[in-house]
């Protein structure tokens, strides 16, 4: 147990907040010389350890930055699987879900109402086309009956 007038740990607390309680801007501070703390231990979960590697870098060819073409891309691909046209990446089955498809379409449609004025001329076609094309397979897809 410590006594009093000895240290149990040493703690440094840093206001980093941008403004005083007067609500002045704050000078940024010097850097320390303290360094810095240990990256934090591995994270566990139930069947799986993600290590953190920071020294790692990102895989080669991956881009971080995600498009809005990107993103259709993304939500159209998820309609074409729940239209039975392309594999489920999880169970590798192609099985149709017309209401996930629906859903998905809507959601894409709904994105191009409120977008309107905010694409550029090859967004606005891109988003045309794919929406023709979910809504064409989704057709298709209802008149056979739902059958792959």
């Amino acid at each position: 147990m410590a006594k009093d007038g000895e240290e149990r740990g040493k703690i440094k607390v840093t206001d980093r907040r941008s403004f005083t309680n007067s609500g002045e801007r704050r000078l940024p501070e010097e850097p320390s010389s303290t360094p810095a703390p240990d990256p934090p231990g591995p994270v566990r979960g139930e069947g799986f350890e993600l290590r953190r590697t920071p020294d790692t870098p990102p895989p080669a060819g991956t881009d971080p930055d995600v498009s809005f073409t990107s993103f259709i891309l993304s939500l159209a691909s998820t309609a074409f699987i729940h239209l039975g046209e392309m594999e489920d990446p999880v169970s590798g089955v192609r099985a149709v879900n017309a209401p996930a498809a629906r859903q998905i379409i809507d959601i894409i449609e709904m994105l191009h109402v409120r977008t309107r004025g905010n694409l550029d001329a090859k967004e606005d076609e891109f988003l045309r086309s794919i929406i023709a094309e979910l809504k064409m397979t989704f057709a298709h897809k209802a008149a056979r009956g739902s059958g792959t």
